[in-house]
């Protein structure tokens, strides 16, 4: 009982409490610095899979391999149980990196600038950009839409995605709807059908996919159903966007502004705070259970672990 006693004692010291250490102040200060570009460089936008997951992740595990590494070789590997300490250590790199992730979305509702203006031709004149808008003038109509279509696979290539990307533009009023706009909002529509099927039956799919959508498309109210719009975060989807509106003939975006696209919110920023806090919480508390759950059942010597703390005198 009481080796038992000393083990776990042993494993909090070592490895569990310099762990939560590393996690917290490692999450602290990616928000730190989130929160700093956030409030003083809005228009910093670095690629978005980068900035909330690749990024944290390679910093994290640099870290851990730093910090923690040497305290995790210390558990007893037994038979069939593979590589303990490379495990405990994607563990931890994927909840500090899954953390930093959710913070983010916390900090840009919270810290993100919000915009009011007059309509939309106010943000190509110059004034403060920001990662959600307000207009009180807008006009949108979905004749002047430009359209981007694409394929993908998913479920391990067993469904074929069928995506439409639609860039409609926001202009201040009906009687601008013949000059350039530098505002577009975008809307995405898609459909799936099994990769086995006949091209016929993959045409036809598509065809009545692209028919649907010009029927959701003709339909749109254009509301913001919360009252504002967002910012298009860096991804994939934004390039797909900014091609279709250069797409439409009738008023594309000039070379010489940059572009803004817009979503309109769907949630209020009380629930989406509450939402990315749950998932903070969730993440993080989930992660540290997970870890100290493994951690309970390889074996610790106290021989190892008092050669350890010699070596570190």
């Amino acid at each position: 009982m009481a080796s038992d006693y000393t083990q776990l004692t042993n494993k909090l010291k070592l490895i569990f409490w310099p762990y939560l250490r590393l996690a917290f102040l490692f999450v602290a200060g990616f928000g730190l610095l989130d929160a700093a570009l956030l409030h003083w460089l809005p228009d910093f936008d670095p690629p978005y899979l980068f900035w909330k997951l690749l990024g944290p992740a390679v910093v994290a595990a640099v870290l851990v391999l730093w910090l923690l590494w040497s305290r995790l070789c210390l558990l007893a590997e037994g038979k069939g149980r593979g590589n303990l300490a490379v495990g405990m250590s994607l563990i931890a790199v994927a909840t500090m990196a899954f953390g930093t992730s959710c913070l983010h979305d916390y900090l840009r509702v919270w810290l993100g600038r919000l915009v009011v203006a007059d309509s939309p031709a106010s943000w190509a004149a110059g004034r403060p950009r920001g990662t959600y808008y307000r207009f009180r003038h807008k006009y949108q109509t979905a004749r002047y839409a430009g359209v981007e279509p694409q394929t993908t696979t998913a479920d391990k290539g067993r469904k074929v995605i069928f995506h439409l990307y639609v860039a409609t533009p926001l202009f201040a009023s009906p009687a601008d709807t013949g000059q350039p706009t530098a505002s577009w909002q975008g809307l995405h529509y898609s459909a799936q059908v099994d990769a086995q099927a006949s091209e016929a039956a993959k045409k036809t799919a598509y065809l009545a996919f692209l028919r649907h959508a010009d029927t959701l498309l003709t339909q749109e109210k254009f509301t913001a159903p919360a009252g504002y719009y967002e910012r298009i975060p860096n991804t994939d989807e934004r390039a797909a966007y900014l091609r279709a509106a250069r797409r439409t003939g009738l008023c594309p975006p000039t070379a010489s502004f940059p572009v803004l696209l817009l979503q309109p919110g769907q949630v209020s920023f009380t629930d989406r705070k509450r939402s990315a806090l749950r998932y903070l919480a969730g993440g993080l508390g989930g992660g540290m259970v997970f870890f100290f759950i493994i951690l309970l059942f390889p074996y610790l010597s106290t021989t190892r672990a008092q050669d350890f703390w010699a070596r570190r005198s």
